[in-house]
Order: structure tokens, then C-alpha cells, then sequence
């Protein structure tokens, strides 16, 4: 996520959008980093310290796309 911490909400919901568009893709996944880039740049990305991008994160885990039905019997 590259930009203002104030764009990850929306990046994290266009993100999770992909989900409905694309039957092919079966998972994503998100991890928080920090360190530098490889131009020498550091960068910070962790949902815990920007309140709008964790409630981003929690409403993308209510959709149906991320609560994957498991067969049962197997």
C-alpha cells in the first residue's frame, strides 16, 4: 500500500473488490511491514496504528468472499 495512510481504507476495500470480480483467485492475504524499498526508502504499513484502515480490514472479513463455506463429511 503506497500512498497517504489516509488512502489505505480505500485501497484495502478496492483490494478485497478483486474477490467479486475474479472467481480464479481462491485466497489474499495481508501483512503488516516495515523496512525500506529497494530505492532506499523506508516505508511503514500497519493497520494497528490508523484506526480507518483496521475497520477497512474487519468490514473486508464480514463479506461472504472471506467466509469460505468448508464441505462438511469429508
Amino acid at each position: 500500500m503506497n500512498g497517504r495512510p489516509s488512502a489505505w481504507p480505500h485501497w484495502l476495500l478496492a483490494a478485497g473488490e478483486l474477490v467479486k470480480l475474479d472467481p480464479q483467485i481462491k485466497g489474499m492475504a495481508y501483512f503488516d511491514a516495515n523496512g525500506t524499498d529497494s530505492q532506499g526508502r523506508s516505508f511503514r504499513y500497519w493497520l494497528g496504528g490508523n484506526p480507518p484502515a483496521l475497520r477497512a480490514f474487519g468490514q473486508l472479513l464480514s463479506w461472504p468472499a472471506f467466509r469460505p463455506v468448508v464441505a462438511s463429511g469429508r
